[in-house]
């Protein structure tokens, strides 16, 4: 008897630790629409993801990005981070002003550069999607 009530305890305190994994797996990401294109734009730019990072801008600057940054097969970026962001509503339009750091170089060299500068994104209306609308600025 006593080996049955051992198994039974073993085999509850499984059952409630998979509970305890499965919940914690299941929390929500509580991160607005905003930070996670942003993120995944910071992202592709640190990877040299030229096109997928392209998908973020709209398409007149897109157009401009895409030509100026399929060129620069010597650019490695180090990191691109946003510093810090600026928010507002217009009529129908939400932006955000990103500040971002980005750290790169040319190959052959290996002198980091820091460029500051910031992109305006925007969402037209609740079901718009965020995009850039301005150019990237040049790195010089």
């Amino acid at each position: 008897m006593r080996i049955a009530e051992l198994h039974i305890s073993r085999w509850l305190s499984l059952v409630a630790v998979s509970f305890l994994i499965l919940g914690c797996s299941m929390l929500p990401d509580h991160k607005d629409d905003f930070t996670k294109v942003n993120e995944d734009f910071m992202l592709r730019m640190r990877w040299h993801d030229i096109v997928g990072a392209s998908k973020s801008f709209a398409p007149e600057p897109q157009e401009e990005f895409l030509n100026r940054f399929e060129a620069l097969d010597d650019l490695k970026v180090m990191d691109f981070t946003a510093a810090r962001s600026e928010a507002g509503v217009e009529i129908g339009l939400e932006w955000k002003k990103v500040h971002y750091l980005m750290e790169y170089h040319f190959l052959p060299s290996l002198s980091v550069k820091q460029k500051r500068f910031t992109l305006r994104w925007e969402k037209a209306g609740e079901a718009g999607a965020w995009t850039i609308v301005e150019p990237f600025p040049d790195l010089k």
